[in-house]
């Protein structure tokens, strides 16, 4: 099984990191190799893959479109926000993937609340394939830290865009 593993800070309010994350339907705007993403119901009882925990708060479920050239995939990912504890957690439970999992973490940093957060990302993966696992082997690091890179310029894109102002007229 490939892991990833990285931990940083970033000068953008926990809040809006934490909302970018969760926005799975916006996922194939900026994010490399998503390809498409839509709502997906939950799988049945004998359908969800054992190595899988049960979810600790109500989960949504998101059908996500992923590509690198020729090669098309799509599978289904249960989303957990834990907001409390700045937690996204996901675990694909259909599909290709012998086992995803993602865990981001994502709290103020320092004592400017608000101004700087520290963000933590793991993920966990594994093919069902080996013909499919040994090309992601190749890519996985670099797969992963574009990831990581794209929530940032998604977050500072959203931050940096003019909010429209409501007048209200007499």
């Amino acid at each position: 099984m490939l892991h990833f593993e990285e931990e940083r800070e970033i000068a953008l309010p926990a809040a809006l990191l934490y909302a970018v994350v969760l926005d799975v339907g916006s996922y194939p705007l900026f994010l490399p190799w998503c390809l498409g993403a839509g709502r997906a119901s939950a799988p049945g009882a004998g359908e969800v893959k054992a190595d899988i925990p049960p979810p600790l708060v109500s989960p949504d479920y998101w059908r996500l479109d992923v590509g690198w050239g020729p090669l098309r995939e799509s599978y289904v990912s249960r989303v957990e926000g834990r907001e409390a504890a700045g937690e996204v957690v996901s675990y694909a439970v259909a599909g290709p993937l012998r086992h995803l999992e993602n865990r981001w973490r994502i709290v103020d940093a320092g004592s400017d609340a608000g101004s700087s957060s520290l963000v933590s990302f793991s993920v966990r993966f594994s093919f069902r394939g080996i013909l499919l696992e040994r090309l992601a082997e190749r890519a996985f690091v670099y797969v992963a830290r574009e990831m990581v890179a794209a929530f940032e310029g998604r977050a500072r894109a959203l931050a940096a865009a003019p909010r429209l102002e409501h007048k209200h007229r007499p």
